[in-house]
């Protein structure tokens, strides 16, 4: 892929650093049952606190998207708020999140590789054919906001993505329908100053292109195509982590959510529900009931089964929104 704006520079430091965490207030919390030790949330109909190696490790708060028309024109997903959200089979925490605008659709489907340490996020932007797609992700490796580093670098001869911090790395890498490396467009900077966002304000379109940020509160910015997948891998450097995103991409989206699925209804279909629960319960209750012990079990630590954090559950009347309130962690 040859980039008709490659990366290069540094780009400049912000000022002043006001880190803030995603909303409390969820969408969904999912994580695989298999190998993966990662775990997800969603909130305003975007990617918020991902944690990688334990459920208490937050690594970054948000991964979202901005459209735009590459002149005047743009808008950020998460403030625009006209969107919902479906769990597989009501109960299984692969998640399906539609975005609604006068002008376009933008249509994610998220789930965790259940062999990798990989978030996957598959991405269909329908509607006004002049619209463009970027994805906004924002490091905050190991809780940490004050000494992350992110560059816009190749990895096996592949554009990524890719921040480290202490003993954690983590890279973005994106393919198209036809597995072609898309990340048309790339940038790392620093928040509040040099960040994708900022760039969007101020010129209404992608017009920095970093290819180093930090230390400090970074973030990560690309052009995507209008369908295609996101990887965002996790691991002990940036390099493994890169290598396990590509390594989810190569695989394919379809294969990861069919087995992330797969294991999900395996679990629950395990359950031994008392009998009298169909009798007792009505057909709605039976389905958050359901949803509400997947929830519990996407908490558990992966080391020692049967962990959890400290994590208070509250839902909304009609069940849609799940609030935690963790001990010893930020909000997530």
């Amino acid at each position: 892929m040859t980039e008709k704006f490659p990366p290069s520079g540094s780009a400049p430091a912000a000022s002043a650093s006001f880190a803030t965490w995603a909303p409390a207030a969820k969408d969904a919390v999912g994580t695989a049952l298999g190998t993966s030790r990662l775990w997800f949330t969603l909130a305003q109909g975007i990617v918020t606190e991902v944690y990688f190696p334990r459920p208490d490790i937050p690594q970054l708060p948000d991964m979202g998207f901005i459209v735009g028309d590459g002149a005047e024109f743009w808008v950020e997903l998460r403030r625009v708020g006209d969107y919902s959200v479906k769990w597989q089979d009501d109960a299984i925490p692969a998640i399906t999140v539609e975005h609604r605008h006068d002008r376009f659709r933008l249509t994610i489907d998220v789930c965790a590789d259940p062999e990798r340490d990989v978030l996957l996020v598959r991405f269909a932007l329908t509607g006004d054919a002049a619209l463009q797609l970027y994805v906004l992700a924002a490091p905050r490796i190991g809780a940490d906001a004050a000494n992350n580093r992110a560059w816009a670098d190749d990895w096996a001869g592949r554009p990524v993505l890719w921040a480290e911090q202490g003993p954690f790395g983590l890279a973005l890498a994106a393919v198209d329908d036809a597995a072609t490396p898309a990340l048309l467009q790339r940038s790392v900077g620093c928040v509040g100053e040099s960040d994708g966002w900022q760039d969007f304000e101020r010129h209404g379109r992608m017009n920095w292109h970093y290819a180093a940020a930090g230390p400090g509160e970074v973030a990560m910015t690309a052009q995507l195509p209008r369908t295609g997948t996101l990887a965002l891998g996790f691991a002990t450097s940036r390099e493994a982590a890169a290598t396990l995103a590509l390594q989810s991409l190569a695989a394919g989206f379809a294969g990861a959510w069919r087995g992330y699925c797969d294991g999900w209804r395996h679990w629950l279909q395990a359950i031994d529900w008392p009998p009298a629960l169909n009798r007792l319960l009505s057909i709605d209750s039976q389905a958050l009931l359901r949803r509400s012990v997947s929830v519990i079990k996407s908490h558990e630590d992966r080391k020692f089964p049967g962990a959890l954090p400290a994590v208070g559950i509250v839902r909304d009347g009609a069940g849609s929104t799940i609030t935690e309130v963790r001990h010893g962690t930020q909000p997530g």
